[in-house]
């Protein structure tokens, strides 16, 4: 749970504050970013609940923002309406196939937000069925931190620790261990390549899934040439050790913050067409797009950048300035400084 409460504003000078749960990693990821950090006793995970909204509407009712901003935190929003805040906004960052929603769901939703930013396409499409108005919504993708490589004698040193061999393409993915996710996936791709090139898998990330996709990656023959980092604070060591990064998602996706960090280190990505992953993608200009769901799509996608170096090379730079266009950190803050001065102009 996150959530941005701006006291006042004017010309796009904000006094924001950040509200995260006490003891969360956020409060340094968060430091030093011009905002106050506010820890509160409330829930890192449940969306909504009692005790959070007593907290919130006890802490929020000090200095009433003008505005409040909440990242999948519904208890905020409750709060922020029983305080009469003039603004409430959610953000949807994930999104699926599914757009069925009940009535009353819909009706306490839409009374509870006064606008949604969706961070995909998809995920505006997504709203629009589950009943959201879309006069309601404003798309505005995820951008990053522009990531630089490790140094080559760090990258080496820690290819050597992961038992990585000298020669081998490190084909990486870095997200949820989860079974939309798709490493399941990517294990099926890969036992049809491992005994023509050599390469070697990197899953960055933990999740519930995690024995379970140790046992499939054992079941392929690949443990021998796979090491599982557990959810790790930061996975940029890892991703700058990377030659393909690979999404594969299959049940959620909107714009992947992986993908466009590895897009900013210029690693070319190979990614499902399920959600927002295609409009990340440019196929054949900063990566490559299979069918979701198809291990065979995704060996031949990946057999193209093992074999086709011109090709690797050629979206790789595809890759940086895609990320430089439209994916950016302050690109995606100058989207929403402009939706805050609207909203409180």
């Amino acid at each position: 749970m996150l959530l941005s409460s701006i006291l006042s504003g004017t010309a796009g000078v904000f006094d924001t504050e950040v509200i995260v749960p006490r003891g969360s990693a956020l409060v340094g990821r968060l430091s030093g970013l011009g905002a106050r950090i506010t820890p509160l006793d409330i829930s890192a995970d449940a969306t909504v609940g009692t005790r959070d909204i007593a907290t919130l509407y006890r802490y929020l009712k000090r200095n009433t923002p003008r505005l409040l901003h909440s990242h999948a935190s519904l208890s905020s929003r409750i709060a922020g309406r029983l305080l009469g805040i003039p603004r409430l906004i959610s953000t949807r960052h994930c999104a699926t196939a599914r757009n069925a929603t009940s009535p009353l769901r819909r009706i306490f939703y839409n009374r509870l937000t006064d606008l949604t930013v969706s961070t995909a396409d998809f995920a505006t499409r997504a709203l629009i069925g589950e009943g959201v108005p879309e006069g309601a919504i404003v798309t505005i993708k995820n951008g990053s931190e522009g990531k630089r490589r490790l140094p080559p004698e760090e990258r080496l040193k820690l290819r050597d620790a992961l038992g990585i061999d000298r020669g081998a393409t490190v084909i990486g993915m870095c997200a949820r261990v989860e079974w939309v996710k798709g490493q399941d996936l990517l294990f099926r791709a890969v036992s049809g390549l491992c005994h023509r090139y050599n390469i070697f898998l990197l899953i960055v990330g933990g999740g519930s899934a995690l024995y379970e996709m140790k046992r499939l990656c054992a079941q392929h023959s690949l443990l021998g040439i796979t090491h599982f980092t557990g959810f790790v604070d930061n996975p940029h060591p890892y991703q700058s050790i990377f030659d393909i990064n690979v999404n594969a998602s299959r049940g959620t996706e909107t714009s992947c913050l992986a993908t466009s960090e590895c897009m900013s280190l210029g690693i070319p990505s190979v990614v499902s067409d399920f959600g927002g992953n295609p409009e990340m993608i440019r196929h054949g200009v900063s990566g490559l797009i299979f069918d979701g769901d198809d291990a065979e799509g995704l060996t031949d996608a990946l057999s193209l950048l093992l074999e086709d170096r011109a090709l690797y090379e050629s979206l790789s730079r595809g890759a940086r300035v895609c990320f430089l266009s439209d994916f950016t950190r302050e690109k995606m803050n100058e989207r929403y400084i402009s939706l805050y001065r609207r909203l409180l102009g």
